[in-house]
């Protein structure tokens, strides 16, 4: 029996100390849970908190001791690690982007990170000075932008794209100032580039009418209704430029018809006429 008692003491003085340590432990884990609450108050949560069965159950606040303490001995924090990292793989993917190394971005409206490449804030720049009807000033923004992208060795399709543009708006702005040949030739090195560029064709078919070009004129609207066969406007212009071309012949038929048959044309000696030539030259002097 005495046996049997100090067995009993011995067992309540093991479950004490084990009690003691539990308590200590739990203080110290609360307390580290207070530190890591206190270090996270002020950051913002990336997403939100979604509270699952598993995670109710290691909640020490909402569980028995037994509950509390079973569901941490069940806890793969192993598995936990691999789906963290799985979230953070997933997080990274989202984040690439396919903008070029060293590529100036401008986030409106946020933080400037990047600020955006200067052909393309030159361009903005002449795009507005066109918009004012500045078009002198547009023609020279639009002939720096050219320069700058031709000084780098090898173009991406997205630089080449923006080059047709830009030649492509400084024809318009010759446009505009009536100057057709310098439009002609701004539109030519952008159909270079990409030959089936609707605008600058189309533009390039308004000087060539405004010139009197209207063959070439008619090419140029004739491609652009091949591009694009719902091109209304084009398929107008086509057709008054055809009528025009049709009144033309036979405004030229009819002036053949008039012309006098050959022998009824007064023959004039080569020697009459080197012998006037002669006498002009000594009659006249150097100015």
């Amino acid at each position: 029996m005495f046996q049997v008692q100090q067995q009993i003491k011995h067992n309540a003085s093991e479950i004490r100390e084990y009690l003691y340590d539990l308590y200590d432990w739990e203080d110290k884990v609360e307390k580290d849970d207070r530190v890591k609450q206190k270090q996270n108050k002020d950051q913002q949560p990336i997403r939100g908190q979604v509270i699952t069965e598993q995670t109710q159950q290691l909640r020490r606040d909402g569980n028995t001791i037994k509950d509390y303490y079973d569901a941490w001995n069940k806890f793969d924090v192993d598995a936990e690690l691999d789906e963290t990292q799985n979230l953070n793989s997933q997080d990274s993917i989202f984040k690439q982007t396919n903008a070029k190394a060293n590529a100036q971005i401008l986030v409106k409206g946020g933080r400037n990170y990047q600020q955006k490449p200067q052909v393309i804030i030159q361009k903005e720049e002449a795009n507005e000075f066109f918009k004012k009807a500045e078009y002198k000033k547009a023609i020279e923004l639009y002939q720096n932008c050219i320069e700058s992208i031709k000084q780098q060795n090898q173009l991406i399709e997205s630089e080449l794209d923006q080059l047709v543009v830009i030649y492509s708006n400084q024809a318009q702005c010759y446009l505009k100032l009536l100057e057709y040949n310098q439009s002609i030739s701004s539109c030519n090195e952008a159909l270079k580039l990409n030959p089936n560029h609707i605008k600058s064709l189309l533009r390039r078919s308004s000087c060539y009418q405004q010139l009197g070009k209207w063959k070439k004129a008619l090419r140029d609207l004739e491609r652009t209704i091949l591009i694009d066969p719902q091109d209304a406007e084009a398929k107008k212009s086509a057709e008054i430029l055809k009528k025009k071309l049709d009144s033309k012949r036979q405004a030229a038929r009819a002036l053949l018809k008039n012309v006098k048959p050959f022998e009824d044309f007064e023959i004039i000696k080569v020697e009459d006429i080197q012998s006037q030539n002669q006498e002009n030259i000594l009659n006249d002097i150097d100015d």
